[in-house]
């Protein structure tokens, strides 16, 4: 529809205070509690929707056509009489306002219970997937449970990838052996002992001690047995028996390029 500027004028300000009304209505109706929330519509939305209706309508296109020579203080006044229903058509624009602010509270309703019904749809549909999944698990036989004899041949099994691959670690394996190792059974010393130790390296109690480690981390059977003591010790921190576990699991995972000679014992425990 082409309007001059002051008919757009017109319609701006048509739009305004029919907006203004109309939201008026929607809020009164419902305090009443005659709509529900669903029915009232944002200010912004029901401005567009005004506008598009209004000059969209064959009857609006007459409404202003008079108004294309007005000054716009001429148009503002005619609006303010028509709205205050000084004019003789202001009784049946009022009604007729009235008529249009429940139709469009009867479309955002409608509008409403579309959106309800797709995202309650939309629900089903993932609460029906959801549930097939949960029967599909539930359907699903249970794995069965390893076997005693199956249990006791893996153990084995690991235990000989154990003791076969201990000799196949890298300098930085043995390095970290002499070195868990030793703090492992300080930490596992009576407290006289440790204070002893740990005052002199020198001390007959220290060289013991380091012989012992070197004993035990040379041979892996040693060092298996060392690892039951390890478990059993319930004064160890959770962290050094950790610490002595992870030596094992990576005994069991020999690596490819291996120097599979032990280090220097004493340059090793010189740097503990």
């Amino acid at each position: 529809m082409d309007m001059t500027p002051n008919q757009k004028f017109l319609a701006s300000k048509l739009v305004f205070k029919a907006t203004a009304l109309i939201a008026k209505h929607q809020r009164q109706c419902l305090k009443r509690g005659e709509i529900s929330a669903d029915s009232i519509w944002t200010l912004s939305d029901l401005k567009d929707r005004i506008w598009k209706d209004f000059v969209s309508n064959d009857k609006f296109k007459d409404f202003v056509e008079p108004f294309k020579g007005k000054s716009k203080a001429t148009i503002l006044k005619g609006l303010e009489e028509m709205f205050l229903g000084k004019t003789p058509y202001s009784k049946q624009f009022l009604a007729g306002l009235k008529v249009y602010a429940e139709h469009l509270m009867n479309v955002a309703s409608s509008l409403s219970s579309d959106i309800k019904k797709k995202k309650l749809s939309k629900l089903r549909k993932e609460i029906n997937k959801l549930s097939k999944g949960i029967k599909s698990e539930l359907n699903k036989k249970p794995a069965k449970a390893p076997s005693k004899k199956q249990i006791e041949k893996e153990i084995t099994q690991k235990l000989k990838r154990f003791h076969r691959n201990w000799q196949n670690a890298s300098r930085s394996d043995w390095e970290k052996r002499y070195r868990v190792t030793y703090q492992v059974m300080l930490e596992m010393s009576p407290k006289w002992k440790y204070d002893v130790i740990k005052r002199d390296p020198d001390d007959k109690l220290s060289v013991e001690l380091s012989k012992r480690v070197v004993s035990t981390v040379d041979d892996s059977y040693e060092f298996a047995k060392f690892m039951d003591e390890v478990a059993g010790f319930k004064q160890l921190s959770e962290n050094l028996k950790i610490e002595v576990m992870m030596i094992a699991n990576l005994a069991a995972e020999p690596r490819k390029s291996a120097d599979k000679s032990p280090p220097d014992n004493q340059d090793t425990i010189s740097e503990w």
